[in-house]
């Protein structure tokens, strides 16, 4: 089955009969924006706090599967520009209803939210994806293409469901009011239904659902390059779920793409384990052009005793000797920058080395005394 041809002609569907995703903000909505008046959510319910949006004004902002003239129409009035990528046709002909009527700038584009090669990589500022990753069989695709499109500290707003929705049997429960584990986790359609249960899924039309892990949603956000720096969980109604008496049921989290800095001289710890043989997350590792750049530089880190690495097992078993200690008395461990190159650099896009040693805020590569101090 083709699961994206399938989803495209159900949200059509859904969209024409005018489900509550599917219902386009009214003019007073979006003239409240204008004045300053607005909020948007990711989830059900609860809005998105106001300082995940600050600053939205004049940002390039991707509404990503989220058509039907809702969240891209208030953005637009608060003054972003606003780009609406979705894979319903009917979706976003809801959009450009809104723009139209309220005069708002708002472009258009019909898409797969997993494959954004339609889209210039680091064009946007922020991506706004509200629930919807439920829709595509791996959602790994949909954070790497996030990643591509974002400019350095450019921000990821994303809501998904909470999986263990996806244990029960929400026809028992409709039925009988009761929750009934039926379904292992990962849940998938049509795949994890019996057969006459994939028959009654074929009837209704409905959008094939996949649950995805946390670990695939927070943890693969992190492993695509994010480093994320908001949370909130969010219920629904009783009507809608049974579940959502029990527990929440979506989450929400913020993160952003590093910027130049942060990919080169970010997690010192990280850094420092990195040396001692444990490799840190891509998005710390110092890029090739980096290091060459510093090859003669010592890099010193200073650390309490009681923290020392070579206190571990996993550090007594490392070839390093332990470190020196300082006229502070704090352990000291001199990595020498050519050392550095044993890490796995080139899993690692390129930086602007010239471009981060010149922020301000950079830590002082002093080439002449060839030590950085760093307290860890």
């Amino acid at each position: 089955m083709n699961v994206i041809e399938h989803n495209r002609q159900a949200w059509d569907r859904e969209s024409r009969e005018g489900s509550p995703w599917c219902t386009p903000v009214g003019p007073e909505t979006t003239a409240a924006a204008r004045k300053g008046a607005w909020s948007v959510v990711l989830t059900p319910n609860k809005p998105v706090p106001s300082a995940w949006m600050e600053g939205i004004c004049g940002k390039h902002v991707l509404c990503l599967a989220s058509g039907g003239g809702q969240q891209a129409p208030v953005l637009a009035a608060a003054g972003a520009r606003v780009t609406s990528f979705d894979l319903s046709e009917e979706q976003l002909r809801k959009d450009r209803a809104v723009a139209e009527r309220d005069g708002l700038d708002i472009a258009c584009i019909q898409g797969d939210m997993s494959d954004l090669s339609a889209l210039a990589a680091e064009s946007f500022d922020m991506v706004f994806h509200p629930v919807s990753n439920v829709f595509v069989p791996d959602v790994s695709a949909v954070w790497q293409a996030c990643y591509r499109v974002l400019r350095r500290k450019g921000v990821l707003l994303a809501g998904f469901m909470n999986p263990c929705l996806f244990l029960f049997d929400h026809d028992e429960a409709d039925h009988t009011g009761n929750l009934v584990v039926r379904y292992p986790l990962p849940y998938r359609e049509p795949e994890s239904l019996t057969p006459s249960d994939r028959v009654r899924w074929q009837q209704s039309g409905r959008a094939a659902e996949f649950s995805h892990s946390l670990e695939a949603q927070i943890g693969g956000q992190i492993s695509a390059g994010f480093g994320i720096t908001g949370f909130y969980e969010d219920r629904w109604s009783d009507e809608a779920t049974v579940f959502n008496r029990f527990s929440p049921v979506a989450i929400a989290t913020r993160a952003i793409k590093p910027g130049p800095l942060r990919r080169l001289i970010s997690g010192r710890r990280q850094l420092l384990g990195a040396f001692l043989g444990v490799a840190p997350p891509a998005w710390c590792r110092p890029d090739a052009a980096a290091i060459t750049r510093h090859r003669d530089t010592v890099f010193s880190f200073a650390f309490s005793p009681r923290r020392h690495p070579a206190a571990g097992p996993a550090a007594r078993r490392s070839r390093h000797p332990a470190p020196a200690t300082s006229p502070s008395g704090k352990a000291r461990l001199d990595v020498p920058g050519q050392h550095l190159a044993q890490l796995h650099t080139p899993l690692v896009k390129a930086v602007d080395a010239p471009q981060a040693a010149a922020d301000k805020h950079a830590v002082l590569l002093q080439r002449d005394q060839c030590a950085q101090r760093c307290r860890l």
